[in-house]
Order: structure tokens, then sequence, then C-alpha cells
């Protein structure tokens, strides 16, 4: 698959997180401030709030609410896919340490065939 090396993935983490933090957020009135509606306005003067939602011809932190949210819903998605890898890797290596005694395993450790290695699960 495309994300299966770890430097791979952590250089998208890295690039959604810069996305996510808001640190590169243009929070400036735009000139035409006459068009920016009161209700996004900050206490800070010439500060919109980037925290209400608004889409307007000149103002639009809807599309960015939305689009932060989308990040975080991949973040979840790789969290969740690391911690099945980790694991199926655990799991994977408990029999790989149970063969080597000789003993099997109990009956319900076998978890590691149904999530073995995939990414997306």
């Amino acid at each position: 698959g495309l994300y299966q090396k770890k430097a791979k993935v952590m250089g998208l983490v890295d690039s959604l997180v810069i996305l996510l933090d808001g640190s590169q957020d243009e929070v400036q009135i735009p000139a035409d401030s006459a068009a920016v509606p009161t209700s996004v306005l900050s206490d800070k003067p010439g500060i919109i709030n980037r925290y209400k939602r608004a889409s307007t011809p000149v103002v639009d932190t809807a599309s960015v609410i939305d689009a932060k949210k989308s990040i975080l819903q991949i973040l979840r998605m790789l969290a969740n896919s690391q911690l099945d890898l980790d694991v199926a890797l655990f799991f994977n290596e408990l029999e790989r340490r149970a063969g080597n005694l000789g003993s099997e395993l109990p009956s319900g450790l076998d978890l590691a065939e149904e999530n073995s290695g995939s990414w997306i699960g």
C-alpha cells in the first residue's frame, strides 16, 4: 500500500497537524470590512473569530471548520489503524514465541490472523 512505511505516515500526520493547529489561519479582516458579518467579528479589533461558523463571499469560516473536522477524522483513522497493527504485531510475536517453546496458545489468542498488516481495517 501507499502508506506502509512509518516515515510516509509520519509525513502525512505532520502535514495534517500543521493544517489543524491554526497557526496559518487567515484571521485578518479583509479590506472590504463592511461585507463581514458582525457575528464573526472577534473582540479584538481587526480580527475574525475563526471559531464562529459563517459562509459569505468575503468570510468563509464554515469551510475551514469543516476541513479541520475532516483532518481530525483522518488522524483518528490513522491512530486506529496503528493500534490495530500494533495489536496484530503483538499477537504475531506472542504466537512466534509460543511456537518456539513448543506450546500452543490458549483459544481466542489467534486474533492477529484476522487483523494482520492492513493500514485500513
